[in-house]
């Protein structure tokens, strides 16, 4: 069993480039991130210990972006 760097190191000896994103990869994650890096919304405090704040919610909502489990209730529906 190969701890993960040294995997890492393997599969970049054997060519294999799986694991690792390309320069235009890069830039384009950062040409979608640019917005959210130049007006990031409030940040929410919460209490130590919890799963965070309930407005999270509504931070995601406008994307139409759903956590697994929420997908799962409304797909029994």
């Amino acid at each position: 069993m190969l701890e993960a760097y040294e995997r890492l190191i393997l599969d970049a000896m054997r060519g294999d480039h799986t694991l690792f994103t390309t320069a235009e990869g890069i830039e384009s994650l950062w040409d979608r991130s640019a917005d959210l890096l130049d007006n990031p919304p409030p940040v929410k405090p919460y209490a130590p210990g919890t799963r965070g704040p309930n407005a999270i919610h509504q931070l995601i909502a406008p994307h139409a972006w759903r956590l697994p489990f929420e997908r799962e209730w409304r797909d029994k529906k």
